[in-house]
């Protein structure tokens, strides 16, 4: 039912908007760690997207920064809004495609707000 309505309201209107803040980021995550990418044995594992797309993204800093974080996610559409929830929200973050894991990481400041709640 809930789809269906959903459907209405996007066939009746131009403009869909949608609203996300941090708690959203929260749920989108999966796993969680130290900012690992700066680290000469994960040297690299990971791609930017910047290397993968031009339209998004920029390049992570070239030396470790304090306080940062990864965040890994399930899925590219995931990773893209947990991605934007960051920018919005006025952290640094970047986009990131993990080869090891095969899997989607969002690398950001947003790290040192959570580290505490998560070993």
């Amino acid at each position: 039912m809930e789809a269906t309505v959903l459907l209405k309201v996007l066939e009746e209107t131009d403009r869909c908007s949608l609203s996300f803040d941090m708690d959203d980021f929260d749920f989108l995550w999966c796993t969680f760690s130290g900012a690992i990418y700066w680290e000469p044995e994960h040297e690299g594992r990971f791609e930017s997207v910047e290397a993968l797309s031009a339209t998004i993204g920029d390049e992570p800093p070239t030396t470790a920064q304090k306080g940062f974080g990864m965040y890994w996610v399930d899925e590219r559409l995931s990773a893209l809004i947990a991605y934007k929830i960051a920018l919005s929200a006025g952290y640094e973050a970047y986009l990131l495609w993990d080869t090891g894991l095969k899997n989607w990481c969002v690398l950001t400041d947003f790290g040192s707000k959570v580290s505490d709640r998560y070993p």
